[in-house]
C-alpha cells in the first residue's frame, strides 16, 4: 500500500481539505484503485467533509461515533487496542472501513473512511499508557505501528492507497 499523511502541528492550516481534495481527486482519477481515507484528528472535519459536508456530515458523524456497542471510529480502534492489552474477545470495530459513498453518493464508489472522532483526544492519555511505551516520547511511536497494523489488516491483500489526516 501507499501512505501518504498530512501533518502540521499547527490546527487550522487546511489539513483536512487538503486531504478531502487530494484524496478524492486520487479516487476519481483511479475508479480501479482502493483509497482509504484514516482520519487521526480530533475535530474529525475531514470525515465530516467525506461524510456529505455541513450538518449532514456530523450527523453521520455523530451516529458512528455514539453507536457504544460498535464504533466505527478511529477512537473505537485504538480503545480496541488498549483492551487488547487487557481482555480477550473484542471485535476490532473498524474492520472492515466504511465505503463513503453509502452515506454521500457525491462521491466514488471506490473511497473508504475509518472517521476519527473527538474521543481521540480524550483516550490520548490511555494510548501513551496501553501503548506500552518505555519513555512518553516513544508511546506515539508505537501508536503509529497500531496503525500500520490496521492498514495491513484492512488491506488484506488488496492495494490501498491510503491518505491520513492528522
Amino acid at each position: 500500500s501507499q501512505v501518504y499523511s498530512i501533518w502540521n502541528n499547527k490546527g487550522g492550516v487546511g489539513k483536512s481539505t487538503i486531504i478531502f481534495q487530494i484524496a478524492t481527486q486520487y479516487a476519481k482519477s483511479n475508479p480501479q484503485k482502493k483509497v482509504l481515507i484514516l482520519d487521526m484528528c480530533p475535530q474529525a472535519n475531514c470525515t465530516m467533509m467525506f461524510l456529505g459536508g455541513g450538518s449532514k456530515g456530523e450527523e453521520e458523524l455523530l451516529k458512528l461515533q455514539n453507536n457504544i456497542n460498535d464504533p466505527k471510529t478511529i477512537s473505537g480502534y485504538f480503545s480496541y487496542k488498549m483492551d487488547e492489552k487487557t481482555s480477550t474477545g473484542t471485535v476490532n470495530p473498524v474492520n472492515p472501513p466504511i465505503q463513503v459513498n453509502t452515506l454521500n453518493s457525491n462521491l466514488p464508489e471506490n473511497i473508504w473512511i475509518v472517521p476519527g472522532d473527538g474521543n481521540l483526544e480524550l483516550i490520548a492519555p490511555g494510548l501513551n499508557y496501553y501503548s506500552d511505551a518505555k519513555y512518553p516520547e516513544n508511546a506515539w511511536l508505537n501508536v503509529h505501528s497500531w496503525l500500520k497494523t490496521l492498514i495491513q489488516e484492512l488491506a488484506g491483500t488488496d492495494e490501498w492507497t491510503v491518505f491520513i489526516d492528522t
